[in-house]
């Protein structure tokens, strides 16, 4: 029975080629603008969860009121993160980073500038979860002088990536030793940086002081179970510990006579899956994303996919006037209804079916036009995930069924002494469906 549904319903779908075409043409459009959006989305939503110890991460963030200065910083002073890991028995690890601006690189005879240069501590490469490609993970940057590569980086000047211990010149005149080779950072990672160099080598980070330079992104590692909102609070005593002398030096006054008069210095935690789509502070590596605009897109997703079924119902049920006398008459066959929506229901899921797989394809062209466009760098390879496939073939089924509901109990409705007599009520309407010069003679 099901084998003779797809074969009567691919006979019907080939017999009718201008309307199966405008049909799937419609909904495989439909179908490619939401795959290309919710591609978008899950790569937006796919932030540094790559990290093995993404749950665990958190970056410290410091706010500051004082005066007429109202500062939401994501960044810290440079002592936060050790005495952090001191003085609080959830934390089980720190590391900074900052920026650190353009290097000029020497390649041959040629002079180079690159951009994307941070500066950050050891313990960067043993919380997040950087593929190293040669190198000690436990010594990258432990030593004055030492640069960390990316492997395009690595391979752009020195056409290979066991490099370590060699030197590459920098700003003209100084030189780095290569320890370490990393994989280029994925493109859904909120640390983008390329080269990699040691804090050891900027003084301001050995300061001391609580109110001066909030220059470094501070994360945390907590240890496993610790709670963060538990967290959150021993770093503000913490901060209001060490803060309250140097006020008291600073400005003579106490830390309690500093909030009394309105004033603040509070510090707080962003998990690290978080960063992307809810932080926007002032002092993030790179420009984030907004939660907003994924609700805005899925939300045009659903509408644009609502608008396709819609146009699928309407043409389908605009041909009833052509298939009335095919259900007329397979009724008189003996035809239960069951069986007419079943067909119809078949043909509205194959129709579906071939356009989920035009619109694979014009998914996969509108990607590479998407990311020149945006800016971004989402890779082909998500169409080829598991998960993308099954759930399209589900979706495809899903709405070939919604799509296929109405026009086939409505067709299947249809009277079958109504229509073989000649005509078929729709609403105050009736439609003559043969000649009126034909007589059925006995």
């Amino acid at each position: 029975m099901i084998k003779n549904y797809f074969k009567t319903a691919f006979r019907n779908l080939t017999r009718n080629r201008n309307f199966t075409i405008i049909n799937i043409a419609g909904l495989a459009a439909g179908i490619a603008v939401c795959m290309v959006i919710f591609i978008v989305i899950q790569f937006e939503l796919s932030f540094d969860r790559f990290n093995i110890h993404s749950d665990r991460i958190y970056r410290a963030n410091i706010e500051i009121k004082f005066g007429n200065n109202d500062l939401d910083l994501a960044e810290c002073n440079p002592v936060y993160g050790e005495v952090a890991r001191l003085d609080i028995p959830a934390i089980e690890d720190f590391a900074r980073i900052n920026w650190y601006g353009d290097l000029l690189i020497k390649k041959g005879n040629d002079v180079i500038r690159e951009g994307n240069v941070g500066q950050c501590d050891n313990s960067l490469f043993s919380i997040f979860s950087f593929p190293l490609l040669a190198g000690d993970v436990n010594h990258l940057l432990d030593e004055p002088k030492s640069i960390v590569l990316t492997e395009s980086i690595a391979k752009k000047y020195f056409n290979a990536i066991n490099i370590i211990g060699q030197t590459l010149t920098i700003n003209n005149n100084e030189s780095r030793k290569v320890t370490g080779v990393i994989k280029d950072l994925p493109s859904n990672s909120h640390i983008r940086f390329k080269i990699f160099m040691s804090l050891i080598d900027d003084p301001n980070a050995n300061e001391k002081n609580w109110s001066g330079n909030q220059n470094y992104n501070t994360y945390l590692l907590l240890k496993e179970g610790a709670d963060p909102h538990q967290a959150e609070i021993e770093l503000n005593k913490m901060v209001d510990r060490n803060l309250g002398p140097e006020l008291q030096n600073l400005i003579g006054k106490s830390l309690s006579e500093f909030n009394a008069q309105g004033d603040y210095f509070k510090t707080g935690l962003i998990s690290l899956k978080d960063i992307h789509l809810h932080s926007n502070k002032i002092g993030e590596l790179y420009g984030g994303g907004n939660i907003q605009y994924v609700y805005i897109f899925t939300a045009i997703a659903f509408f644009i996919l609502i608008i396709a079924c819609v146009n699928f119902m309407n043409l389908a049920t605009a041909r009833s006037s052509k298939r009335s006398r095919e259900v007329g008459v397979r009724k008189v066959l003996g035809s239960l209804k069951s069986s007419l929506v079943s067909q119809f229901l078949t043909e509205a899921i194959l129709t579906a079916l071939a356009a989920m797989l035009i619109s694979y394809i014009i998914a996969r062209i509108s990607l590479q036009s998407f990311n020149r466009l945006a800016d971004t760098d989402i890779g082909s390879n998500v169409l080829y995930s598991p998960t993308l496939l099954v759930s399209l073939l589900l979706v495809s089924c899903l709405v070939g069924f919604l799509a296929g509901l109405y026009p086939a109990f409505y067709l299947s409705a249809f009277q079958p002494v109504t229509v073989l007599k000649g005509s078929m009520q729709s609403g105050n309407k009736k439609t003559s469906l043969m000649n009126k010069n034909w007589v059925c003679r006995a």
